[in-house]
Order: structure tokens, then C-alpha cells, then sequence
């Protein structure tokens, strides 16, 4: 009998529990996230232009991850943060784990900033694949002029060519993307305006 009111009684407080986590952590994420919040306001004093990456990078992480059912506050605040190391200079991903650190970011959004353009650890998760994606198609089509980005084939053409040149090299193969969930991604990067 015990055994059963324990079950019972543990049935009803794990899913109270884990909403509270969840609200908890997605509070958190938005807190980071805040207009006001100082890391934020730093960004954007140490250059209008990275902020404005950043937040057309957690903009587009966020309906991403949303569209795949993903982690979209985490990803909408590891895409914001990505380049957070540029802050400092080189060595960029040291300098971005260290001001994470400073600033008590949560594990996994350290994580996606460890995993800065797969060049010391790949994408190891689906957040953090995504926001290597949008990073890439972000950057790639800024490069380019409005002019240049003014036909929705230009801008099709150099998305579609930057995030298979990245699926074909490996770099999502531990991300735990499935093939369908790649494809959305892309299909929505596709169809935003990057620029706007």
C-alpha cells in the first residue's frame, strides 16, 4: 500500500515539478535576452552592427527551433550570444566561455558557445545546430549588399548552397537533426527576409 501511494503521489508531483524547471529555465533564457540586461547593452555599445547580427541570429534561432519543436528560448539565446567572444578578441571562443562564465550563463547555452562554427567541438545538439545554421546563412548574406540580396533567387541560391556545403561536410551529424527537421530549417531561412 505504501508502495502504491508513494507511485501515486509521485506521479502527480514529477510533472509539477519538471513545468516548474521548464518556467524557471525559460525565465532565465529571457532574462539574458532582456533589452536592459548588461551584457546586452554591452553588445551593442561595442558595435551597433554585431548587435544587430545577433539579434537577427535569436530571432530567426527562436522560429527555428520553434517550427521543430526544439528548445527555442535556448536557442534564441545561444544564437543571440554566439559571437559573444568577438567582444574581447581572440582567442574568440575562450573569451566568450569566460564571459559566460562571468556572467553565469546556463550550461547549455555555454555549450552552443563552445561549439562557435564547429571549429573546436561540432554541433551536439539540435539548438546548437540551428544556430550554427542561421549564423552561417546570417553572416553569408550580410556579406553581401541589398542590391545583391534584392532577388529572392540571389538570396535562395546563397542560402540553400551555404547550409548544404555545411550538411555535406558532417558538421549536424551529431546534432541530433533528423533529415525532415534539416529540411524546415532551411525551407524557413529560405523564405525570410535576412535583411529586414
Amino acid at each position: 500500500m505504501d508502495g502504491c501511494v508513494a507511485s501515486v503521489f509521485s506521479l502527480a508531483i514529477v510533472p509539477l515539478y519538471f513545468r516548474y524547471v521548464t518556467k524557471e529555465q525559460k525565465a532565465n533564457y529571457e532574462e539574458f535576452l532582456s533589452q536592459e540586461y548588461t551584457l546586452v547593452q554591452d553588445i551593442r555599445k561595442f558595435s551597433f552592427i554585431e548587435y544587430q547580427h545577433a539579434s537577427r541570429v535569436s530571432i530567426l534561432s527562436r522560429k527555428c527551433a520553434e517550427a521543430i519543436n526544439a528548445n527555442s528560448e535556448l536557442a534564441a539565446c545561444g544564437g543571440f550570444y554566439y559571437r559573444l567572444g568577438k567582444i574581447e578578441g581572440e582567442p574568440m571562443i575562450d573569451n566568450a566561455l569566460k564571459l559566460a562564465n562571468d556572467y553565469c550563463f546556463p550550461n547549455d547555452v555555454t555549450q552552443i558557445l563552445a561549439e562557435y562554427g564547429g571549429i573546436i567541438y561540432l554541433p551536439s545538439s539540435k539548438e546548437s545546430a540551428i544556430v550554427h545554421m542561421v549564423d552561417s546563412v546570417v553572416t553569408k548574406v550580410e556579406l553581401f549588399d541589398k542590391d545583391a540580396m534584392s532577388s529572392t533567387w540571389n538570396q535562395n541560391m546563397v542560402i540553400y548552397q551555404t547550409i548544404n556545403e555545411l550538411s555535406q561536410k558532417g558538421v549536424y551529424d551529431n546534432s541530433g537533426l533528423s533529415m525532415n527537421q534539416f529540411l524546415i530549417i532551411r525551407n524557413i531561412l529560405a523564405n525570410e527576409d535576412i535583411l529586414a
